[in-house]
């Protein structure tokens, strides 16, 4: 006993339809393939690269942070500069 709707048939309007295991479309789907597995490597390697250099730089950045000298210069007088002076010098140390 055979279930049909396990086994597809063809139908009269399916004749100039291309399914995807056409082989005429094997060097088609095999670019496709490796293009997108190419970008799926190459993002990888930049998503890595990008995480390690920024955890790389947040190791231990209280130790390293604490060896810095900061110089906060306003030549404008203004707002906006006194502002941002008065925020650098609230930071604790």
């Amino acid at each position: 006993m055979k279930l049909s709707i396990f086994l597809p048939r063809a139908q009269p309007e399916d004749a100039g339809r291309i399914s995807f295991k056409d082989s005429n479309l094997k060097p088609t789907i095999k670019r496709s393939l490796w293009a997108y597995l190419e970008l799926a490597l190459i993002s990888t390697g930049m998503i890595w690269t990008g995480l390690s250099l920024f955890f790389g730089s947040m190791y231990r950045r209280s130790v390293h942070a604490n060896n810095l000298d900061l110089y906060v210069v306003d030549l404008d007088g203004g707002y906006v500069g006194s502002n941002v002076t008065r925020m650098v010098m609230d930071i604790p140390v």
